[in-house]
């Protein structure tokens, strides 16, 4: 009967997954599922804790480098291209656009002046300001 406990458990981690989608509980949701195949075969109910610990640790260890090669790091986003679409101003020797990015308008800071229409390149995000590499 433990299965059903392994099973509940299975379905509480794939919702935490779902709602927080950062590889935070994936690895015991697997652990749990595996553990509702195996359960049968260990009465223990100490004995199933430590077998789910033993394989959440391992999967943790054997797939999270692989996992993330298919993540897309925030990096990769600097590599993107936005439309110049104004100019707010300069300060300091830095100026100020809106730019279009991703069907929404950004604000962005640059270094040299641009026109509006131009395409540029991402160099990085600054909180919610998109630093563009001139």
């Amino acid at each position: 009967m433990e299965y059903v406990v392994w099973s509940i458990c299975f379905a509480v981690f794939l919702v935490i997954e779902l709602v927080i989608p950062s590889l935070v509980s994936v690895w015991f949701s697997i652990a749990a599922l595996i553990m509702v195949f195996i359960s049968p075969f260990i009465e223990d109910m100490k004995v199933q804790t430590f077998v789910f610990a033993c394989i959440s640790f391992i999967l943790l260890l054997s797939l999270r480098k692989v996992a993330k090669k298919y993540l897309k790091p925030k990096d990769s986003l600097r590599h993107e291209e936005v439309e110049i679409v104004n100019t707010v101003g300069t300060d300091k020797g830095r100026k100020f656009y809106e730019v279009k990015y991703k069907g929404g308008i950004w604000s962005a800071i640059g270094k040299e002046d641009h026109n509006k229409g131009d395409i540029l390149t991402i160099g990085s995000f600054d909180g919610n300001k998109i630093i563009l590499k001139d």
